[in-house]
């Protein structure tokens, strides 16, 4: 058979093979951490759902439940990976991730992590995990799991986006207005965006459909508003970016209040069909904007405390994550009208626990604030402080955690509550809700002193049952495990020292004494104020301190203390003591009774996967033989994959552009048609390894230049559509 024997080939074919020397397939990855993934190849969705510590699995074919999966701990993230098949958790209270299959929906594995995960989120390589407590972003290989790199970000990163054009994730500070974006072709931080002083939770980036925007749901704040009037303290907004200079486009911010009636909170949401949807957290509501005129086009009701969205690009329909009720909202992606609401989860709406959370974030019900400007999550996010001092009416004061609060009466910096059932005037008078009490009239700020305020309704109780569940996260019990640990012993013996008298107000195992002081602290020889000693638990992430906030860092609290001498005796302390009773401060052991208590998972290290959609080997090497009878080629091929795949094998002459295919006995096919050279129809993994030899007349071939491809393509699938392309190789070959 001479060389020169032609096959007809179509002209698209042709020009596909002209640019075979890279892989063509793209992988689809989810674009954000989220509580809801969807399987797009599987027809299946996955939500998470806190409270229920349920995995509910759904189809998108008819959204019949396929699966309820019990879970066992409160998850809080979930991300799927369609090139390993797989549904990454992550969890409130354990540092490990579990992994369960979209295929077969069992447990594969519990793999442990370095600190307790925040978001997560799977790339084309890697997997990323926050953590607010360590300030981290840790970078996984997904394959197998193996820690990379630790990259230290400070502050209390949150949520991840990928922007997989540029490589590179943004990953903002939840409280301080600062946007991390890392490179994952460095793995390192390239930049830094400002998103001003007074932002503050922003949790997610927006990006456009091409790439050249990205917008930030977020709130501001207006601390210096002295009469706390929160229509003008707190503003949820829409800021942007310029995704190709990283710039915080300060002029278009647009004020989300301005765009839809008052909504709380906007944290998290998507792009699809040329509009913006943005779930509001707190007013348990979707804005949808149109991108072209930045005005609203819908606003739907949805359920409690929306947080993850995603796209069924099939149905064109968007979906919404209702975390705290038993529901998610499907939205029509064209008419952007609600679709319904759809029941994925068992909860028990008897529990006044869940009441409580629900009242605790819910800026939408009248009792609780005015005009939904404002919910206990505002300044209180998952029970934390937001870094913020407020003007209340006694003066400038600091935002507490509500961690462990149980064990802290009184509340408030003056120490004027008794029980958490007495913010039922916080609520009333600075929040400008109509209140929890049914109708009963408000008490004044000291009426716990004459009675109690528990049993006036269900939901002020159910709101107190909740706020008293507020527990530290469970990576504070394992903050003394220090590379100084001497010096945390050190600063422990410091402060529990007769001579400092630390410990005299400081009590453990709560360190407070649970009394109110006169105190002149932040205005040494000025007028004393009644304060209530504070908890010195979880100190290291309370920033700013004092009833003010008047100290930016614990130092500054001990360099004041030692010139007045009236907190603490601690003038006498050596710059060694005192650098370790800072360190004993920032990471005080937080009580037993304090931590949580889960289920502790069996950890397997063992989790090992190989790309899917990627042949992961896939090579050509040759070796040229001639004589005076017959030129022969011999060529390697080597690849492996988990997929079935049909391999192509094709000759070009670079001169003339013919083609010839090689054909499944591996002769030279002259034939009009495409021709596979081999069918692996299994799914399991595979490895191949095998020798293509090839003579040819010596006539035809000497001289000439020729590339020669393998093409590897998806079972039964056509090889004219690249979209089924799995990998390709190319080699030069010169007679």
């Amino acid at each position: 058979m001479q060389f020169r024997a032609q096959i007809s080939l179509s002209t698209k074919f042709l020009l596909f093979l002209l640019v075979l020397s890279i892989p063509l397939v793209t992988m689809g990855y989810q674009s954000h951490s989220s509580t809801i993934a969807i399987a797009e190849e599987s027809e299946i969705v996955a939500i998470i759902k806190s409270e229920a510590k349920s995995l509910s699995i759904l189809s998108t074919k008819d959204w019949s439940t396929i699966k309820i999966i019990n879970l066992n701990s409160k998850p809080t993230s979930i991300a799927y990976d369609e090139d390993i098949e797989v549904f990454f958790i992550g969890f409130e209270s354990n540092s490990a991730l579990l992994m369960i299959s979209s295929l077969s929906f069992e447990q594969l594995s519990h793999f442990p992590l370095s600190q307790t995960p925040t978001r997560i989120l799977t790339t084309e390589n890697y997997l990323l995990v926050t953590s607010k407590i360590a300030g981290s972003l840790d970078i996984y290989d997904k394959y197998n799991l193996t820690l990379l790199k630790k990259i230290h970000i400070g502050g209390s990163p949150s949520g991840i986006t990928y922007l997989a054009e540029k490589n590179v994730v943004y990953v903002p500070d939840l409280l301080q207005g600062i946007i991390n974006v890392i490179s994952l072709t460095q793995l390192s931080i390239i930049d830094k965006i400002n998103m001003g002083s007074t932002a503050t939770l922003t949790e997610s980036v927006i990006f456009d459909e091409n790439y050249e925007f990205g917008y930030v749901p977020q709130t501001y704040q207006n601390t210096d508003n002295q009469n706390l009037q929160f229509d003008t303290a707190v503003f949820p907004s829409l800021s942007i970016i310029n995704l190709n200079t990283n710039e915080n486009l300060r002029k278009r911010r647009l004020g989300m209040d301005i765009v839809d009636q008052p909504v709380g909170i906007p944290f998290t949401g998507l792009i699809f069909n040329g509009y913006l949807f943005i779930a509001n957290y707190a007013s348990n509501d979707l804005s949808i904007l149109s991108l072209d005129t930045m005005t609203l086009a819908a606003h739907i009701e949805l359920g409690f405390t929306p947080f993850g969205l995603a796209v069924d690009k099939k149905n064109e329909l968007v979906l919404v994550n209702n975390t705290l009720d038993e529901t998610i909202s499907v939205i029509d992606g064209n008419s952007l009208a609600l679709v319904e609401h759809i029941k994925v989860a068992e909860m028990d709406e008897s529990s006044q626990l869940i009441q409580g959370q629900r009242l605790f974030n819910n800026s939408d019900d009248p009792r609780l604030a005015k005009d939904q400007w404002i919910a206990c999550a505002t300044c209180h996010f998952e029970g934390g402080n937001d870094g913020a001092s407020w003007f209340f009416p006694d003066g400038k004061r600091n935002t507490p955690s509500l961690f462990n609060s149980i064990q802290t009466a009184p509340f408030h910096w003056n120490g004027d509550l008794n029980e958490i059932q007495d913010v039922e005037f916080t609520i009333q008078d600075l929040m400008a809700g109509h209140g929890l009490s049914g109708g009963q009239p408000n008490c004044t700020p000291n009426c716990a002193l004459d009675k109690s305020n528990a049993g006036r309704s269900r939901d002020l109780d159910a709101l107190a049952i909740y706020v008293n569940s507020l527990q530290f996260p469970i990576a504070y019990t394992q903050m003394n495990a220090l590379a100084n640990f001497s010096a945390y012993t050190s600063g422990k013996a410091i402060f529990e020292s007769e001579e400092t008298e630390c410990i005299t107000c400081h009590t453990p195992p709560n360190y407070t004494d649970n009394e109110n002081h006169l105190s002149d602290l932040s205005n040494p020889g000025g007028l004393k104020k009644i304060l209530n000693t504070p908890s010195l638990l979880g100190l290291r992430d309370s920033a700013p301190y004092l009833h003010d906030g008047s100290a930016k860092t614990l130092s500054e609290i001990l360099q004041l203390s030692a010139q007045t001498q009236n907190h603490g005796k601690i003038k006498h302390l050596t710059n060694k003591q005192s650098d370790d009773l800072l360190i004993f401060l920032e990471n005080i052991q937080i009580p037993t009774q304090a931590s949580i208590t889960t289920e502790p998972f069996t950890v397997d290290n063992s989790f090992q996967r190989t790309p899917k959609n990627s042949l992961i080997n896939l090579e050509l090497t040759e070796n040229i033989r001639r004589d005076a009878t017959s030129s022969r080629l011999q060529v390697d091929l080597t690849y492996s994959s988990n997929l079935a795949t049909d391999l192509y094998l094709a000759f070009l002459n670079r001169k003339t552009s013919d083609f010839i295919m090689i054909g499944h006995d591996g002769e030279l096919n002259s034939l009009n048609t495409i021709v596979k050279y081999k069918a692996h129809g299994t799914a399991k993994a595979l490895n191949t390894s095998t020798v293509v030899d090839l003579a040819f007349e010596p006539n035809d071939v000497l001289g000439l230049s020729l590339d020669f491809y393998a093409i590897a393509v998806s079972k039964d699938t056509s090889i004219i559509d690249s979209v089924n392309w799995l990998s390709s190789s190319k080699i030069n070959i010169n007679f």
